[in-house]
């Protein structure tokens, strides 16, 4: 009987089949178990780069107001200026409705408390604003009348035992911000007494005339003692309110801290997480790859040995997906990782230019300039190069503040800041706000011929900007002074050094009529 052999193709190309359709799963299991894990961290990093991190910087602005609402109302109750604590009180204003609208979850009875106060307060400065005006026009009068009265003493007969009780009258009606209730009957009835006397020595008419609105103003309907009082206990109502009011500010700022920083622990959380999940998600990769590398191995290693003839071109197949896996491998990095250092990036260049901004002016402030200044000098030193420094100082500010306000002085200090930038156009040289009205100005590289002709293009470009002042002594208009000092690395000192000497010429500057500038190696042949 002849046994016919059975090939082994039907075995082998099943057994092939089953290999390759296994390796075929293996590497499809792979890019979706691949792609679905990527997917999760693109959603996960997105939350944090649109959500989260906007979310911690809003919460740090409203706590930033929170804070700032202690300085508006000391500076509302304190100030001497009905108009200022009128501004103060709108800006207050401002903040409240920021914090309103700024969509943060928090305990909104502190906040609607403390709004309500600060009405309260103002309401009670308005009132006693009206006091004062009252009280100053029966003052005047009061002192009109008294003047009257003396001046018809002397015309008839001098009683000098009545004109000392009225010079003590006026006295005692001297507005007194600490006049309580003891205060009010001791003044009353020293003024009672003292009126009792004067008015039983007065027998002329015209002095019985004039004694009668005396006494109206004394003792009649609002008399000056009564508004006194009603005014102190205003300011005493003022006083409560103030200090119930920093209270709840200090609440309210406490509970927004506590949100800032759990936020922030939230987002710390979300990237370690983040990164955790990532870490997780490349092992699993690696082992899984390995895995299926090592079965390749083995179902190349097994169609070699057993059928390398007939399975050369599935071998050469097998070779071109591994190659091709290979490929999938260096391809299997996320992208959305370039898309965090992005993001994270982005986010850590706008905190830092926060912290090297002037907030009011929008250009350098001292922080920069310091860095700036230290990296300039170290430089200079390396390379034996020289540095200019201008210190910059607007002429009579005070009195631009005192005449046009604190806003137009802020608004002044904008269009300043603005022109000097614009005149110091160099990457090298810097502009900055050194504080109040002051400004620095580095110039790289740059001698005193140089320095000189800078510091004239800044003087006039300010005075071109022709904002008006009238109590700036000589000139219509808001200018500026400049001092200068140019520094070579041979001579050894350090920035503060330069900064006094350059803060010298500007101070030679202004005593030469303002307007203008001083270069600290000129200062000698001015003085001669």
């Amino acid at each position: 009987m002849k046994y016919t052999k059975v090939s082994m193709s039907s075995s082998l190309l099943m057994k092939f089949s089953i290999l390759f359709i296994s390796v075929l799963i293996v590497f499809i299991v792979l890019i979706l178990m691949s792609y679905s894990k990527f997917e999760d961290h693109k959603d996960l990093v997105l939350g944090i780069s649109d959500s989260s991190i906007p979310r911690v910087i809003k919460i740090s602005n409203i706590y930033s107001n929170s804070r700032e609402f202690i300085f508006l109302l000391d500076k509302m109750v304190s100030s001497n200026s009905f108009a200022t604590k009128k501004i103060t009180y709108k800006k207050a204003l401002n903040n409240i409705e920021f914090i309103e609208h700024s969509n943060v979850p928090f305990d909104e009875k502190y906040f609607k408390n403390i709004k309500k106060e600060f009405d309260s307060i103002f309401q009670l400065i308005k009132k006693e604003y009206n006091y004062n005006k009252q009280l100053k026009l029966k003052n005047i009068r009061f002192n009109r009348l008294n003047k009257q009265l003396i001046n018809n003493l002397y015309k008839n007969s001098i009683n000098y035992q009545i004109i000392s009780y009225l010079e003590e009258i006026r006295t005692l009606l001297i507005i007194d911000d600490n006049f309580y209730n003891d205060s009010f009957l001791y003044k009353k009835e020293k003024i009672t007494e003292k009126f009792d006397f004067i008015k039983k020595n007065i027998k002329e008419k015209q002095g019985i005339e004039i004694l009668n609105k005396i006494e109206e103003m004394l003792f009649g309907k609002d008399n000056i003692l009564s508004l006194q009082f009603e005014r102190s206990k205003v300011i005493g109502k003022i006083r409560s309110s103030w200090i119930l009011t920093k209270s709840l500010i200090n609440n309210f700022s406490e509970e927004i801290r506590y949100l800032s920083v759990k936020n922030n622990q939230d987002l710390i959380e979300e990237v370690e997480q983040s990164s955790t999940d990532l870490e997780s998600h490349v092992n699993m990769l690696v082992i899984f790859l390995a895995c299926s590398l090592m079965y390749l191995a083995f179902v190349v290693f097994y169609f070699k040995n057993n059928v390398i003839d007939r399975l050369i071109k599935l071998n050469n197949f097998i070779n071109k997906r591994a190659k091709h896996s290979g490929s999938l491998l260096e391809d299997s990095g996320d992208d959305e990782i370039s898309n965090i250092v992005r993001s994270y990036n982005f986010y850590a260049q706008k905190l830092e230019e926060l912290t090297l901004t002037d907030g009011l002016t929008g250009i350098a402030n001292k922080r920069l300039f310091d860095i700036r200044f230290k990296d300039e000098l170290a430089r200079i030193a390396r390379e034996n190069g020289k540095i200019s420094c201008i210190m910059i100082d607007i002429d009579n500010f005070k009195s631009f503040n005192d005449t046009y306000g604190h806003l137009e002085g802020d608004n002044c200090l904008k269009e300043v800041a603005g022109v000097l930038s614009r005149v110091v156009k160099r990457d090298a040289d810097l502009i900055a706000r050194y504080g109040g009205e002051e400004f620095v100005c580095i110039l790289s590289d740059t001698g005193k011929k140089g320095s000189k002709l800078m510091a004239k293009n800044l003087v006039n470009a300010v005075e071109d900007l022709k904002i008006p002042h009238e109590h700036n002594q000589g000139f219509k208009y808001v200018t500026i002074s400049a001092g200068i000092k140019t520094y070579h690395a041979q001579e050894g000192e350090d920035g503060d050094f330069i900064i006094k000497k350059a803060d010298k010429a500007l101070y030679v500057a202004k005593n030469s009529g303002k307007n203008t500038f001083v270069h600290f190696d000129d200062i000698s042949k001015l003085k001669s």
